[in-house]
């Protein structure tokens, strides 16, 4: 509970940090009100104690250099960090609309035209920088996407430039709108969802139980598993299990951190009653002084580690053919 602690109060510390991003451009003309720079102001006061949201400070800033262009009476804002005493500013009239709070991070699986499987995950950093992470699940490295993001009431606008390799290879404005837990495309994508909801909170992502169960119970384990986990380390552990058709077995886990994976190796077997898989080593490592044996058991559809009590973080692999275009 102590790292649970320690990792949520980093996140919402995260969270409170003014987030920049661009503004829609305003008519020098919009309706607000001349404000003039006291002693101890900074934008983001202005913005929390007019507008009652720290993070609207860029609109004054556009609101400010558009009425700066045309009209004159107030000072054009150079720097949103450097203000001073005496500095006319405009500050647009506050909207009664509430302006939704984003998680950092969110998941889906999609299938993409040529029926591969492919694991998103969009992560939404403090400074307005966006990233889609596209792994493909076939052992090559993840591409990423780095553009810029915003929000604006309950819609964000995502914007990347193309990728060669990723989900999108040419410049793509994505528009999602925010609902809790979730982020609802308007682009045709599946419903993204908090990856620290799936982690810390253990909410289960939107799955197709029914189709996986069936396979499972005829003792076809063979594939590719999802987990989502809290991490002590920074925000959450993202699993990725691979069973071979062959017997081998990979797992890979990614602590969201901004370090590399880890990836360890071993072999599986189907038994009676589910799954045995044998950790050995990690990859390019020497073998383990002992061989780590966890034990899966379908239920419902996903695969249960039975090392746990139900009160543990126990794992819980979600078939990615289940986690596809779900939701």
């Amino acid at each position: 509970m102590k790292h649970r602690t320690i990792c949520l109060l980093i996140l919402l510390a995260l969270l409170a940090v003014p987030i920049s991003v661009a503004a829609q451009a305003p008519s020098s003309t919009s309706a607000g009100t001349l404000y003039t720079v006291e002693a101890g102001d900074w934008l983001s006061k202005i913005a929390a104690k007019l507008l009652g949201d720290a993070k609207r400070y860029d609109e004054i800033v556009a609101a400010t250099n558009a009425r700066a262009k045309d009209s004159g009476d107030v000072d054009a804002i150079d720097d949103p960090n450097l203000i001073i005493v005496g500095q006319r500013i405009w500050v647009p009239t506050a909207s009664t609309e509430q302006t939704a709070s984003p998680d950092w991070a969110y998941k889906a699986i999609v299938t993409t035209a040529g029926g591969q499987h492919c694991d998103l995950s969009l992560y939404l950093d403090v400074d307005g920088t966006a990233r889609l992470k596209t792994d493909r699940l076939d052992g090559t490295a993840p591409v990423t996407n780095t553009g810029t993001w915003q929000v604006r009431g309950q819609e964000v606008t995502v914007d990347l430039p193309g990728t060669p390799g990723s989900l999108y290879e040419q410049a793509k404005t994505l528009r999602f709108t925010v609902r809790e837990h979730q982020l609802v495309s308007a682009d045709g994508l599946p419903v993204l969802t908090s990856f620290q909801t799936m982690s810390w909170e253990r909410l289960a992502p939107p799955y197709r139980a029914e189709a996986v169960q069936a396979v499972l119970a005829a003792g076809k384990y063979a594939g590719t598993y999802k987990a989502y986990l809290p991490s002590a380390s920074c925000c959450g552990l993202d699993l990725t299990l691979y069973l071979q058709a062959d017997g081998t077995a990979r797992l890979v886990s990614d602590y969201t951190n901004g370090e590399e994976p880890i990836v360890t190796e071993g072999t599986w077997a189907a038994v009676a009653d589910g799954v045995t898989v044998t950790w050995t080593n990690l990859a390019g490592q020497e073998a383990f002084a002992e061989a780590d044996v966890m034990r899966l058991r379908p239920e419902a559809g996903v695969l249960v580690s039975q090392e746990t009590t139900p009160e543990a973080w126990g794992y819980r692999f979600y078939a990615v053919e289940g986690l596809a275009d779900a939701g």
